[in-house]
């Protein structure tokens, strides 16, 4: 099994009968890695910015607020963004010291981020394109938010409609037995 890099991509590659064949499919690497090339960490060439932390194994319901409230007594936040569907984070503090003081409050500790353990590294800030897709300029991102919008108006409405429902039904039920009560009482029974 030999490993070839060509154009970005590694190519895995095996011989059979002097005839090379591809196993696996290219692993593409970004541009701005291969420009910082050398160094420590296995992605992106060891670049790594000493203001970004890397948060990863993230609780599914954790909110930027969250990892403000985590990172805000270590100094100022510049920006913070949440990657939800793959449970990782990155917080940009405003100095380095601020970022190296977090990373080593935690480094003999466990840090705890919405009742969950979580990992913490230096980082790389985020590109414009992971910052674009979530951002109110984009309109996929706009049309996405105000389609769920929509959707939580209309399940909220239903849910007051058949509250309303539930109670007229309630309250025919209370006069019935009310009612029915009373003739009882005036039965003697």
């Amino acid at each position: 099994l030999n490993v070839l890099r060509r154009g970005g991509a590694f190519w895995r590659l095996a011989f059979r009968a002097s005839r090379p064949v591809v196993v696996a499919a290219p692993r593409m690497i970004s541009p701005q890695c291969n420009e910082h090339e050398g160094g420590e960490g296995q992605q992106c060439g060891g670049r790594r910015d000493a203001n970004v932390i890397r948060v990863r194994r993230l609780h599914k319901k954790t909110r930027k607020e969250d990892l403000r409230k985590f990172a805000e007594p270590f100094g100022e936040i510049a920006s913070i963004h949440v990657w939800y569907g793959f449970g990782q984070g990155i917080i940009e503090m405003e100095m380095e010291q601020a970022a190296n003081a977090l990373l080593a409050a935690f480094q003999d500790s466990t840090a705890m981020v919405r009742g969950k353990e979580v990992s913490l590294s230096l980082g790389i800030a985020a590109r414009a394109d992971q910052l674009f897709r979530h951002s109110p300029a984009n309109p996929v991102y706009v049309e996405k938010e105000i389609a769920r919008c929509v959707n939580d108006i209309c399940q909220m409405t239903e849910m007051k409609e058949t509250r309303r429902q539930a109670n007229v039904l309630r309250a025919q039920h209370n006069a019935l037995l009310h009612e029915y009560t009373r003739e009882l009482e005036a039965s003697g029974r």
